[in-house]
């Protein structure tokens, strides 16, 4: 039936009649409306943080990502193979807590840590903040880089 009407209308359009070239407009225009709508209704919207490093600033951005995918352990061991690791002497408490084992308490800890001493120089550093051992230190070390701003 599509292929019948654009027919009649190019054939219309053919033969001189403006009203066939005001048809075709018109459906051309609903064409370039509606595409757009059926691509956008399509997806389906799932948010995450994620990392964008800027050179004078943090930026933390929601990122689309299919958040019905299971996370086991495996893949938490490759999240530092596949990510940025995160600047921990420029990040937030905010940013620290998308870090396995840091949630708001030590994410404060570490950043007024931060202020108080200076700057972090290796996972070893990080023992002096309240409540990170040796082998925390180790776990969440492999998330952060130690550059200093």
């Amino acid at each position: 039936m599509k292929v019948v009407a654009m027919k009649n209308i190019w054939q219309t359009i053919m033969a001189g009649n403006y009203d066939g070239r005001i048809y075709l407009l018109v459906f051309v225009a609903l064409l370039m409306f509606i595409h757009p709508l059926l691509f956008f209704l399509e997806q389906e919207e799932t948010e995450q943080l994620s990392l964008q490093i800027n050179y004078d600033e943090l930026i933390i951005v929601q990122a689309e990502t299919d958040a019905s995918a299971p996370i086991n352990e495996k893949s938490m061991v490759l999240l530092p193979l596949l990510f940025a690791p995160i600047p921990v002497n420029m990040a937030t408490t905010e940013l620290l807590q998308t870090i396995p084992g840091i949630g708001p308490a030590l994410g404060q800890r570490i950043v007024e840590e931060r202020g108080r001493n200076g700057v972090y120089d290796s996972p070893e550093s990080l023992r002096r903040v309240s409540g990170i051992g040796a082998s925390r230190a180790q776990k969440i070390g492999r998330y952060l880089s130690f550059q200093h701003p």
